[in-house]
């Protein structure tokens, strides 16, 4: 929060200095501020994997032989 204050104190200007570095870095090869600077402003990126707690179906199991599949299906807890 003190990094955003600080940003915009001065009507742009720390935010104008600190693009025109990171654009003079990049042009010189070194990207590593862009996620600095993005990560600080806007936050970090979701995780868009679409993770989840619940147990999976059988259905969600492609490729596993019959046998396989009730074996999953017998065990406590496994996926219904």
């Amino acid at each position: 929060m003190a990094l955003r204050e600080a940003l915009e104190a001065n009507d742009g200007e720390l935010v104008a200095t600190l693009v025109q570095t990171a654009i003079d870095n990049a042009l010189a090869g070194d990207f590593r501020f862009w996620k600095e600077i993005v990560d600080c402003v806007e936050g970090k990126a979701l995780n868009r994997l679409g993770v989840s707690a619940e147990a999976p179906s059988i259905t969600d199991l492609p490729g596993l032989t019959p046998e396989q599949l009730e074996a999953i299906t017998e065990m406590e807890g496994g996926p219904k």
